[in-house]
């Protein structure tokens, strides 16, 4: 970034100064054969995506040997690692949105540098991640904070969708990531996680949020994802990461994975027998997920959700189990959200654009729980969450959203 400012801002200034330019070049010199030669080769995923973007570009902009070398190695990693870290339908393989924004400002950065090799590379990639994004925001424009995603770290997406990456009202699907969806012409919005929760061999962004959901409405968010605080081990990253911090069930008090430290994930589940049909109207999708087969019993859950364009958002929810089970479903509220509980299966929930009712039925018991949105990086902000608890072998609920 510094660099970017002396060439870019004050770039006049920058070259009237020879002495401080030698000493930029040389720093930029420095650091480049200091990158070639220690590659993030243990972390995989994006880092090494980074180092393989970081040499493509200075090599682009340097001659002689050390520019060549540099541009060479750039592409070798990049020709590598788009296949794999770039989706057939777009989307990077983290399945984090704040991720994706950040590779595919890199994709256009390396084409705006002119290399011939470069903008060959990645020209086609650039355009399917660019329409997966379009997908990914809500009308409000901000990203989906799904997996390790937040605010303010990353160019803005509006920056990146130019031309014709403007989403379409109407369903749609990135059924490579897993990520599916509505968008429609009033602001509403809703995207669905029925996805892997990452690579299997690189999972560190990865959360517990198998089939959980975020909602807009009216241009804006209703029921959110409890975003990301930090990235340092302890109770914070632990709840940002864990499904009770998520629009989905939690069984037995436990995770959907097994997380420890920071970035580790033990066992984990997959989603299974993913279903979606859409049309003019709305869209249904169904799956069930193993990822608490471990456990006693070896509970499953199933969960359909059903968008209807009448606005009638309705969500099922099956779990079985050989042994009794403790389930809790919740749906977690944007803190500017006011919660009114009307009886013991129905809320009301009003927020600046309109209000919701909630409709709850099976044979659980519901509360409201204290919870966090997380946003950005360092901002915690308190809101509720609605929670429908349940025991027993074979549980069945249905939540039921309607627009006032």
């Amino acid at each position: 970034n510094w660099c970017a400012v002396c060439f870019g801002q004050f770039r006049a200034q920058t070259q009237a100064d020879p002495e401080f330019m030698r000493a930029l070049w040389h720093s930029i010199y420095l650091q480049a054969e200091w990158l070639l030669r220690h590659l993030e080769a243990h972390l995989l995923g994006n880092h090494l995506f980074e180092n393989g973007a970081a040499l493509a570009f200075v090599g682009s902009c340097f001659g002689g040997a050390a520019g060549a070398r540099w541009l060479e190695e750039g592409l070798r990693i990049l020709d590598r690692e788009i296949p794999e870290q770039i989706l057939p339908d777009g989307m990077h393989f983290e399945r984090s949105p704040m991720y994706h924004v950040r590779i595919t400002y890199l994709l256009r950065l390396l084409q705006d540098t002119g290399n011939d090799a470069l903008c060959a590379l990645v020209a086609e990639p650039l355009v399917r991640m660019r329409k997966a994004l379009a997908c990914l925001c809500h009308p409000d424009g901000g990203i989906a904070l799904l997996n390790d995603s937040a605010f303010g770290v990353y160019p803005e997406s509006s920056a990146l969708l130019e031309g014709d990456c403007s989403q379409a009202n109407g369903a749609w699907a990135l059924p490579d990531a897993g990520y599916y969806g509505w968008r429609g012409d009033d602001g509403a919005y809703i995207v669905c996680d029925a996805g892997p929760i990452g690579p299997d061999y690189i999972p560190g962004h990865a959360h517990g949020d198998m089939f959980s959901f975020e909602l807009s409405l009216k241009g804006q968010r209703v029921i959110v994802d409890s975003g990301v605080y930090d990235y340092v081990a302890g109770p914070m990253r632990e709840y940002c990461r864990s499904t009770r911090a998520h629009n989905t069930v939690e069984i037995n008090d436990a995770d959907q994975c097994e997380f420890w430290g920071a970035f580790r994930v033990g066992k984990r589940g997959s989603p299974r027998e993913v279903e979606w049909d859409a049309d003019s109207d709305g869209f249904r999708l169904s799956a069930w997920h193993d990822g608490y087969a471990r456990l006693p019993g070896g509970p499953v859950h199933r969960r359909t959700i059903q968008w209807e364009a009448t606005k009638r958002l309705v969500v099922c929810d099956q779990i079985r189990s050989r042994q009794p089970v403790h389930t809790v479903s919740r749906l977690h509220f944007h803190p500017s959200c006011e919660i009114e509980r009307v009886d013991a299966h129905n809320v009301n929930v009003r927020f600046p654009a309109g209000q919701i009712q909630i409709v709850l039925e099976g044979d659980g018991e519901l509360r409201m729980e204290d919870a966090h949105y997380c946003p950005e990086f360092g901002r915690r902000e308190p809101n509720i969450a609605l929670a429908y608890a349940a025991d027993g072998t074979e549980i069945e609920s249905r939540s039921t959203v309607l627009l006032a």
